[in-house]
């Protein structure tokens, strides 16, 4: 609740060193920062989560692209493609903007194949 509303100072005091918070406590605070246009520590907030998932990096994926910080965001689809995570449709969307932004046509028609 603290984050979503914008208080990130509580809201990391509930967190404490973070080592024991779970990935959806972890997801709920990066998705508020994104809200909230803080990129740089919902960023440092995913490095930090000793556990992740594909939601932790759909929330990352989506905010670097609408942050216009597309080469990260596909430095991202690429540790997920190493991963072996299956993309859905939407984070393949985005990762066409992304690509196109960067006037990457080689990739955008690979992610579009």
């Amino acid at each position: 609740m603290y984050a979503n509303c914008g208080y990130f100072g509580e809201a990391i005091q509930l967190f404490g060193d973070g080592a024991d918070v779970d990935v959806v406590a972890g997801n709920t605070m990066i998705m508020s920062l994104l809200k909230f246009r803080n990129i740089d520590n919902a960023h440092d907030m995913f490095d930090e989560m000793p556990h992740r998932n594909s939601v932790s990096r759909n929330n990352m994926r989506n905010g670097y692209v609408r942050k216009g910080k597309w080469v990260e965001a596909l430095d991202l689809f690429r540790i997920m493609q190493t991963r072996k995570m299956k993309p859905s449709q939407f984070i393949l969307v985005s990762l066409l903007n992304a690509s196109a932004n960067l006037g990457a046509l080689n990739q955008g028609e690979w992610i579009h194949d």
